[in-house]
């Protein structure tokens, strides 16, 4: 039997009638595992979204990719599992590992029923763009190290994000923010990092009470900022026609 080490990875949630398949497809068809060897024997393994090549689905996988990352990552039962096979040893074979990851999926009906609203867009309430943004800057999170050095992180799980009110829509606003984040261009980022607060200069020593008022500057400022702004709606150009909400602009 193969060794598996799980490696969790942090690219650093029911309404009845939408929980099972839709159509044609389950959700196992738009996830899957990665395997890579580590040493003889020895595997790591992550979850990632498919892209679906090959199928009449092909767009929607390529086009909701981070989308579909974030809600599996936030609202699935799968990281759940990872964490008890690692604390507990479990060192199953690829196999094994596959068909547990498939049994989990089709038994998480809260996680298939977040998924399949937004796969078939089934609408939930629309959403101001002061409101999205406001969502967005909490993806520019500062956070302390175990070891105390500063750092800004932008991933799916180490946020703020869910300290904010939560609705039923909120796992939509949420993944798209993320996407927001994440296919982010070179240009783009270097447009983020000019504008927020450099954590390379603060000191380690700062009070997590300073901390924190520097976390929110940085909050306050995305939340506004017209540089972010455009950044968010361009990206909705290009994920509108595959979203569940709108984005109401104002002038």
């Amino acid at each position: 039997m193969n060794n598996i080490l799980v490696l969790i990875f942090v690219f650093c949630i029911s309404i009845k009638g939408y929980a099972q398949e839709s159509g044609n497809y389950e959700i196992t068809d738009f996830y899957k595992l990665v395997f890579y060897e580590i040493s003889d024997n020895n595997y790591g393994f992550y979850e990632t979204p498919d892209s679906l090549l090959g199928t009449p689905k092909a767009s929607y996988g390529e086009n909701m990719w981070a989308i579909n990352l974030y809600l599996l990552s936030e609202y699935s039962q799968f990281t759940l599992v990872q964490s008890n096979w690692y604390e507990d040893s479990y060192s199953p074979d690829t196999t094994e590992t596959k068909q547990a990851f498939t049994e989990t999926l089709k038994k998480d009906n809260v996680f298939k029923t977040i998924f399949f609203k937004a796969f078939n867009q089934v609408p939930v309430a629309d959403i101001g763009i002061d409101s999205l943004q406001k969502i967005a800057a909490r993806f520019i999170y500062l956070h302390r190290l175990d070891d105390g050095e500063i750092t800004t992180l932008f991933c799916t799980a180490i946020n703020e994000v869910k300290a904010l009110k939560q609705t039923a829509a909120s796992p939509y606003y949420n993944a798209f923010c993320y996407s927001v984040i994440r296919n982010l261009t070179e240009a783009g980022w270097d447009k983020i990092y000019s504008e927020m607060v450099n954590s390379s200069k603060i000191d380690t020593d700062i009070s997590d009470t300073d901390l924190d008022k520097l976390k929110y500057q940085n909050y306050k400022h995305f939340g506004v900022s017209n540089t972010f702004r455009k950044l968010i709606l361009a990206e909705y150009e290009k994920r509108k026609n595959y979203l569940n909400f709108k984005v109401l602009i104002t002038e």
